[in-house]
């Protein structure tokens, strides 16, 4: 409840936690290589984390994002509304 967990299936040494508290925000975006992209832009204003979210079904991005903001992430999504229906 405290950390966000990326889980790589495929690549298990790249999974990482980050404590909710350590993000400054997270943005998505849809990318013409890849599905969706999401950036994990830390408080000192570096970017932890870039990857794709391959594996989340199209229908729980929504909840993803909103659940992200109930923890007090600020979510910047760029991605087009009728990306994450």
């Amino acid at each position: 409840d405290q950390e966000l967990e990326i889980r790589w299936l495929l690549l298990p040494l790249l999974n990482r936690e980050y404590r909710y508290a350590d993000i400054q925000k997270i943005v998505f975006k849809a990318d013409a290589r890849y599905a969706f992209v999401m950036s994990i832009i830390r408080q000192d204003g570096k970017t932890a984390f870039w990857g794709v979210l391959d594996c989340m079904p199209v229908n729980k991005i929504q909840e993803f994002l909103n659940d992200l903001r109930l923890h007090g992430v600020v979510v910047d999504n760029q991605m087009k509304y009728r990306d994450i229906i």
